[in-house]
């Protein structure tokens, strides 16, 4: 049985491969898109108990200037940072000095791809589904 559903908004095939495996071996189901377009309809379609977002998309669409702040905002607009934890995972560390202007995003967590440790990702990751897991446990009595 799956401990929960995992989005991952991620370009490179290294880290989408990297990231599938150790999600998946810490017992998550994972769905992966390589741009921000598949990104968004699944964002809008679908639930995940996390979402992982690469700040700078490679193959992004010029005319449409989207990156992993879209995202981000369209987390915050539909509400689902009160259901679901967000991890930015990006090779640009100053994207965090950004973060700023999305003060109001619940669970908001940045790892620098130049840092990254699976142990402690996967240690967050499971820390915050059980938490939201918890948190949502009995909302259906009154």
């Amino acid at each position: 049985m799956s401990k929960g559903k995992v989005l991952v908004i991620e370009d490179q095939i290294e880290w989408q491969s990297y990231l599938k495996e150790i999600i998946e071996d810490a017992g998550f189901y994972v769905e992966i898109v390589g741009d921000l377009e598949s990104a968004l309809v699944k964002i809008k379609k679908e639930m995940y108990h996390c979402i992982t977002v690469d700040m700078r998309l490679s193959d992004v669409d010029d005319s449409l200037k989207l990156e992993g702040w879209n995202v981000l905002e369209l987390v915050k607009n539909l509400r689902i940072d009160d259901r679901t934890s967000i991890i930015v995972i990006t090779g640009f560390p100053k994207d965090y000095n950004n973060l700023h202007k999305l003060k109001s995003i619940n669970d908001l967590y940045m790892i620098d791809k130049g840092e990254f440790r699976s142990k402690l990702f996967i240690d967050i990751l499971i820390r915050e589904v059980n938490r939201f897991q918890l948190r949502f446990r009995n909302d259906h009595i009154n």
